[in-house]
């Protein structure tokens, strides 16, 4: 770690398919990435004046101060987000479709005369490139936006709050990419998940002894039957009382 270095949180935003369109367009996109952004911040009540930016054409990385709380950018700035990429939606056309893939991380960063340099920071930005975030949202056509966390970050924020566990339902996701071989953590609304595994048969415990003949009729009993009054009411043609001496 250098002694200059110094704590910040990393947003990184990318916006889909951007090469792809008319440098018209993608001019038009550029100015609407940067309002979105600031509208989300103010929302969130993070400061934008506060975070140091990098822009990198079709995408662009913010250095949220230190004391900006974590769980404040993971929960209400990705929920902001979302709804103002929602809004955008509602009011654009698909050749000016704004989608975004959004990264999580934190660590140290330097600063030099040309800007913000750290591994912590390549980590972010190799997340945000991932190929399984793009492919999420090209499978998700509905979503706006995807979100992709850092396993530092998972386990520092996400997992603090149990509550922000349930909501995203994130799916771990193979992170290696060059010098980095570990895993990430990924959310889409509207994506489904695999359905749990279910046991295709009751446990041993409640299967019969083997040799012994499993019991009949409606009503079963294991052990001795005191009965007191009449404990089955209406029609008892169709129940059968069956003492197993189990």
């Amino acid at each position: 770690m250098n002694r200059n270095s110094v704590h910040r949180s990393f947003v990184i935003v990318d916006i889909e398919k951007f090469g792809r369109r008319a440098d018209t367009d993608q001019r038009w996109l550029r100015r609407q990435m940067y309002e979105i952004l600031r509208n989300a911040m103010s929302d969130t009540g993070i400061d934008w004046e506060t975070c140091h930016r990098q822009d990198a054409g079709d995408s662009v990385i913010l250095l949220v101060p230190a004391e900006t709380s974590k769980m404040l950018v993971t929960d209400t700035f990705v929920g902001r987000l979302d709804r103002e990429l929602a809004g955008y939606a509602r009011r654009s056309n698909e050749s000016v479709r704004l989608r975004m893939r959004l990264a999580l991380h934190a660590g140290e960063v330097t600063q030099d005369e040309h800007g913000w340099v750290g591994s912590d920071l390549n980590t972010a930005c190799r997340l945000v490139d991932l190929q399984q975030a793009r492919d999420a949202l090209s499978d998700t056509p509905d979503a706006n936006l995807v979100l992709v966390v850092s396993h530092l970050w998972y386990s520092s924020v996400v997992l603090q709050d149990p509550v922000l566990v349930e909501h995203f339902g994130f799916e771990q996701i193979p992170f290696v990419a060059k010098e980095i071989d570990s895993h990430a953590w990924l959310h889409i609304k509207g994506k489904e998940h695999p359905a749990a595994e279910r046991p295709t048969a009751p446990p041993a415990a409640s299967m019969p002894a083997s040799g012994a003949s499993a019991p009949t009729g409606g009503i079963h009993f294991h052990g001795p039957v005191h009965k007191v009054g009449d404990p089955v009411q209406g029609d008892k043609t169709q129940v059968t009382f069956v003492r197993s001496d189990d």
